[in-house]
């Protein structure tokens, strides 16, 4: 199969899934890709998921639903990645009963966009490898003044009814430098 040339990102979750769809949106153009407005016509379907919230995680399931839907029906060629939150949860059942091409950790952007755009499909997990690394601000096209600046990524505090610790990691600061420039 000859390496994808457009692509489609859904997000679900926090402002944190916002950057984190931007960072990998930029990392894809660097690499050639183009940005489809149209899912079932697009080479690859990025799904960047949350499961802090249950309506969040049941509308991601009922979404690779359809665009299994598409792979069998409209567009056989698609492929479909899962990154975020659900990643560290679910791998086999996403790969097994979705059908999903690639379960990529938020820790790993930089090597889903090389592995997307390349159209390296054969390895369907990229997990958790080494520290968090800051990917650079990314302005918003639609809004040029406007950008998300991470800050920190994780959390320590283990709350009794939270899951962000075990799906983003322990927390690391961005350096201040990075911050301000």
């Amino acid at each position: 199969m000859p390496a994808p040339n457009t692509f489609f990102i859904e997000t679900y979750g926090c402002q944190m899934n916002k950057a984190d769809s931007a960072s990998i949106r930029a990392l894809l153009i660097e690499r050639g890709m183009h940005e489809s407005n149209e899912a079932s016509s697009s080479d690859v379907v990025i799904i960047n998921t949350c499961v802090v919230r249950e309506h969040a995680e049941e509308r991601i399931y009922g979404r690779l639903g359809h665009y299994r839907h598409i792979k069998e029906r409209i567009n056989p060629r698609l492929k479909v990645v899962i990154t975020g939150c659900i990643s560290r949860f679910s791998r086999e059942r996403l790969i097994s009963e979705y059908e999903v091409d690639i379960v990529a950790d938020v820790y790993r952007q930089a090597d889903l966009a090389d592995r997307i755009a390349s159209g390296l499909w054969e390895e369907r997990t990229l997990n958790e490898n080494g520290p968090y690394r800051f990917k650079p601000s990314e302005i918003d096209p639609a809004h040029p003044f406007k950008a998300f600046v991470s800050i920190t990524h994780g959390c320590d505090n283990w709350c009794s009814y939270c899951v962000v610790p075990k799906v983003r990691g322990p927390m690391v600061s961005r350096a201040s430098q990075d911050i301000i420039a």
